[in-house]
């Protein structure tokens, strides 16, 4: 019984040690693992994803990517920045890739890791909506 109240108190005192706030949001989530091993985790796996989809480079459209990403972190950072948590972006490497596919698809990656389908820009139809798709206001 003691053996089972100590491991329960345990258990309790670890998981709130282990929530975080979430610096947008303001909500409680996990962190078991640090974002520096997240962060690996993000580049290698987005590096690989690079490497076996064609990204397009060089048209209006992927300098619209470029162009809608750079305004989201701008926004985050002011908004980080105003809320006194500008820390929480340390170790980002943004960056922001157009993918040649039909599917209509964009994801983003823990670390500032942001990739568009080009599938997806038919729907978007211009900034707004394309920020809109990554989850920001522009």
């Amino acid at each position: 019984m003691k053996k089972g109240i100590l491991f329960s108190a345990g258990l309790l005192v670890f998981l709130a040690f282990s929530c975080a706030t979430n610096p947008v949001t303001g909500k409680k989530t996990w962190a078991l693992v640090p974002n520096s091993e997240i962060f690996a985790s993000s580049y290698n796996q987005y590096g690989e994803f690079l490497k076996t989809n064609k990204v397009i480079t060089g048209t209006a459209d992927a300098k619209r990517v470029e162009n809608v990403g750079m305004k989201i972190k701008a926004a985050a950072e002011k908004l980080l920045k105003a809320r006194g948590t500008a820390g929480e972006l340390e170790g980002y490497a943004w960056e922001y890739k157009l993918v040649d596919s039909k599917e209509v698809n964009a994801w983003c990656m823990p670390g500032g890791k942001i990739v568009f389908y080009s599938g997806i820009l038919p729907i978007c139809k211009d900034d707004a909506g394309m920020a809109t798709v990554m989850g920001h206001e522009v």
